[in-house]
């Protein structure tokens, strides 16, 4: 099988503008999935033993813990992944100028409204109820009397976020920018995909491509992907990148940034050759069954699969490489699954499609405000865990078909493409694009 750099849904033969319009809707599928996921997941934080969270339930426990820990191995990373093969689509059929434009729009103007409307009612949600909170940022406060009201609360927010952007640290960004910190993030790593895209469109890129082929074709090739992944991160956490680069005006979490963005060019590189989705599919169960061995493996190692300070014992050595392939393990056999059942579509698909970014948006100011009311109630921690679910599940919902979906201004400020009007059904047909989280 020969390296294509129009991948196609089945027929590696197919015509190039064929392949370039062919939609991947498992990937529209897994994108809804891990947004949708984030719910549970997120309310899970109320109950964790292990999670550091503001508002919390008078009961822990280790089974919530077990969750956000499994979750967080393979969630973010395979987004990344398919917001990388997203962005290959786009820039299939898109001139650099214009493929940044869209992002710019679609990703900065959606972060800077919700950072300036929707993040403050998270904010709020939690420091109303333990003002004391806001002396752990070290953040100056001009009104000691800010939590009286949201409007005092929120004149008090908006001059902590000037302070913020010009002392810029990743501890405020938890303030501000809260669950939002994917969308700058997804925005730096496609200006990382534009040189990413030239090479390979380069000979030398093809010969890449060609070389990547070879490798994957073999039993087990497609693991060895996994090797950059330990690497990188064992090599900047060894270094002390983040430490290093703390007093820059512009720092990160960069060993978090770099294994994100590995997936990302991953999920590009996947979708540039239908040998490395083949391969996929191939290796799909035994990917599954490593990962498990992974996880129960990794769950023997204390915090193996958090990202714990650096140390030398043993447990940390042999940590890191877990933690990789943990995480490759679970993508590969979630992805190897969704190529051969989730390649499909229908109305429930179109709605999930649309609703994905404005539901990642929204969802985490909502979880946060229902389950500081329902932590409250009298009733076991398991029903709680369903109705914060229920609920919060419900309004998201809800605002984004009622408020959301229904104007173009809403539209417009939360990342959706205008409302087409009646089109053909025929033209319908042949105009899908991949559209991303973004």
């Amino acid at each position: 099988m020969t390296t294509s750099l129009l991948p196609t849904q089945a027929d590696t033969s197919a015509p190039a503008g064929a392949a370039a319009l062919a939609r991947r809707y498992e990937l529209d599928w897994l994108r809804a999935f891990v947004v949708l996921g984030l719910i549970p997941i997120h309310a899970a934080v109320f109950f964790s033993s292990a999670a550091d969270l503001f508002i919390k339930n008078s009961d822990t426990n280790e089974i919530m813990a077990l969750l956000g820990v499994f979750a967080g191995s393979w969630g973010m990373p395979l987004l990344f992944l398919v917001a990388g093969a997203s962005a290959y689509f786009a820039l299939s059929h898109r001139t650099p100028r214009h493929y940044l434009g869209e992002r710019s729009k679609r990703l900065l103007i959606p972060f800077a409204f919700a950072t300036l409307t929707i993040i403050p009612l998270q904010v709020y949600a939690i420091v109303a109820g333990a003002p004391g909170i806001i002396s752990n940022f070290h953040l100056p406060i001009h009104d000691p009397n800010f939590t009286s009201s949201y409007l005092a609360f929120y004149v008090e927010y908006l001059r902590g976020y000037l302070y913020f952007l010009g002392h810029f640290s990743t501890t405020l960004a938890i303030i501000f920018w809260g669950h939002l910190w994917f969308i700058p993030r997804l925005f730096a790593y496609a200006l990382c995909a534009l040189p990413l895209c030239f090479f390979l469109r380069s000979p030398r890129g093809i010969r890449l491509l060609a070389a990547l082929d070879r490798l994957v074709r073999y039993p087990g090739g497609i693991f060895v992907f996994v090797v950059p992944l330990a690497i990188t991160e064992m090599f900047l956490r060894a270094v002390r990148i983040n430490d290093l680069t703390s007093h820059w005006p512009l720092n990160d979490d960069w060993v978090q940034f770099t294994f994100f963005l590995l997936f990302f060019v991953y999920g590009y590189l996947i979708f540039a050759s239908s040998t490395m989705q083949a391969a996929i599919i191939r290796h799909g169960w035994i990917a599954l069954a490593l990962g498990i061995a992974g996880f129960g493996l990794a769950l023997t190692q204390s915090d193996t699969l958090a990202t714990n300070a650096l140390n030398y014992s043993l447990g940390y050595a042999i940590g890191v490489p877990i933690r990789s392939l943990v995480s490759w393990f679970w993508v590969v056999a979630i992805l190897s699954f969704a190529m051969r059942r989730l390649a499909f579509t229908n109305g429930l698909l179109s709605f999930l499609n649309e609703a994905a970014f404005p539901v990642y948006v929204l969802h985490m100011p909502i979880v946060t405000i229902v389950g500081r009311y329902v932590v409250q109630l009298d009733m076991p921690w398991l029903l709680k865990f369903l109705v914060i679910i229920a609920v919060a599940l419900a309004l998201t919902l809800i605002v984004f078909q009622l408020i959301v979906r229904r104007f173009k201004v809403t539209r417009f400020l939360l990342g959706l493409k205008p409302r087409l009007q009646q089109p053909p059904a025929t033209a319908t047909a042949h105009a899908h694009t991949i559209i991303t989280l973004t």
